[in-house]
């Protein structure tokens, strides 16, 4: 298996001198692989600390205890990692005699276990999920309705709006999470650019990370992607 991340700062955050809000994060261990990735709500004084603090934690619970989160239901999957996260969340906010909401983020997270070749996606907010094999693309977790505001981490009942997947006889070659900034990049009239398929199809993340680069995206563009079978 193998990983590739890229992460850019958008043209908001440029002209107003802040930081990337968008954070990344991985582990292997024991046959798993967990990729994740959070995107922090601007608007929020914590909002890069937030996104950090989500992805570290979501990957830590996964990587630790996904083969016992997976006896679950979907649901009790979605309240028991949004509740870890949200007690990471709490204990910054309680240190620094700030608020959780100060920290809020959306948060996308993918567990691969190659022993029981069983993939896990979990997606809250406006990112995307995208899995390729075959010459075959889908998308396995579309980003959520915004227009009334996107549910984040610190969203009261986020769990009920947290899609969770589960493929126990995983053949997937591939798996990338992608922030709202950067699958917004990717397609054409409602479309995968052709361009992009065929990154995609031959696992060139690489070149993606090339594309992305020469995009003058709005909003912060990350992905991270996790290589799992050669094609």
């Amino acid at each position: 298996m193998k990983i590739t991340s890229f992460s850019k700062k958008g043209i908001y955050h440029s002209q107003s001198n802040t930081e990337n809000q968008d954070a990344v994060c991985y582990a292997e261990e024991n046959g798993a692989c967990v990729i994740t990735l959070a995107d922090g709500v601007s608007e929020c004084s914590e909002s890069k600390r937030g996104a950090e603090t989500a992805s570290k934690a979501l990957t830590n619970l996964l990587i630790d205890k996904g083969s016992y989160l997976l006896q679950f239901e979907k649901r009790e999957i979605a309240s028991m990692t949004l509740s870890h996260i949200r007690e990471e969340l709490d204990d910054h906010a309680a240190h620094e005699n700030k608020t959780i909401n100060d920290y809020s983020s959306t948060i996308a997270g993918v567990l691969f276990d190659e022993t029981k070749k069983t993939l896990m996606t979990l997606n809250l907010g406006d990112g995307m999920i995208i899995a390729v094999k075959k010459g075959c693309c889908k998308i396995l977790s579309m980003p959520s309705d915004s227009s009334s505001g996107c549910c984040v981490t610190t969203t009261n009942n986020a769990e009920n709006s947290t899609i969770v997947n589960v493929d126990n006889n995983s053949d997937w070659e591939s798996v990338i999470i992608f922030s709202d900034g950067a699958w917004k990049l990717l397609f054409e009239r409602n479309k995968l650019k052709a361009e992009i398929i065929s990154m995609f199809e031959n696992q060139r993340f690489d070149h993606l990370k090339q594309y992305m680069n020469r995009q003058n995206s709005f909003d912060d563009s990350s992905f991270i992607a996790l290589s799992i079978n050669k094609p």
